[in-house]
């Protein structure tokens, strides 16, 4: 289970969701590769005997086309697979019904210690406050932003540590300005300060 998904889970607010195209989508991409993995069996001696021609550079493939052609096909549908069920399941909001919108994950560059800090700046919808943050591959401070922009609401889940030992914070709701505010950062921007532009829709009270 992805970080994120530990303090959705916890909150009892959301439920698992089956996003049916998506899901059906990867495994027909399996399916098709399956089929040439299989014409890549029946058809494996003439493969074979096509490579015997290979000259230069390419003599070296000879013995590698024809278990190649079946392999590959092969290990990138299993993976299809993989990913159909993976990536298909998503959270839906019990109130409302609309389905979350992953736009930010990744770890915080801090130690887990520090998480109780990055989730009480994160609480005031302060962009002033909560900006910027510094990603990292090796931070302890798991992150992940998800939205509900019919509602106009955001989620940022914040767990302490990573990997099997994190720990759930509490959900952070956002809306009305602290949304609005969110809603307009780039990607990279989260690791600048806030702009002019992303405050004042924080601070502008039709907004809130």
């Amino acid at each position: 289970m992805a970080q994120q998904d530990l303090v959705l889970e916890a909150s009892g607010a959301f439920e698992r969701h089956r996003d049916g195209k998506r899901l059906w989508g990867w495994l027909a991409v399996a399916a098709a590769l399956f089929i040439v993995s299989a014409l890549a069996v029946v058809n494996f001696d003439a493969i074979v005997a096509d490579s015997t021609d290979y000259e230069g550079r390419r003599a070296g493939l000879r013995g590698l086309v024809g278990p190649a052609a079946v392999g590959i096909p092969l290990l990138l549908g299993l993976s299809s697979i993989a990913t159909a069920f993976q990536s298909s399941a998503r959270w839906r909001d019990r109130s409302t019904g609309e389905v979350l919108q992953l736009r930010l994950h990744g770890p915080i560059f801090k130690v887990a210690a520090e998480a109780g800090e990055v989730h009480q700046r994160f609480s005031t919808g302060d962009p002033r406050v909560y900006l910027p943050i510094e990603f990292g591959k090796h931070g302890e401070v798991g992150f992940a932003l998800h939205v509900t922009p019919g509602a106009r609401r955001a989620f940022v889940s914040i767990t302490a540590g990573t990997g099997k030992r994190s720990r759930p914070l509490p959900l952070i709701v956002l809306d009305g300005g602290a949304f609005a505010a969110i809603e307009g950062l780039q990607s990279e921007a989260w690791q600048r300060g806030p702009s002019p532009q992303t405050i004042s829709s924080f601070l502008d009270p039709l907004l809130r």
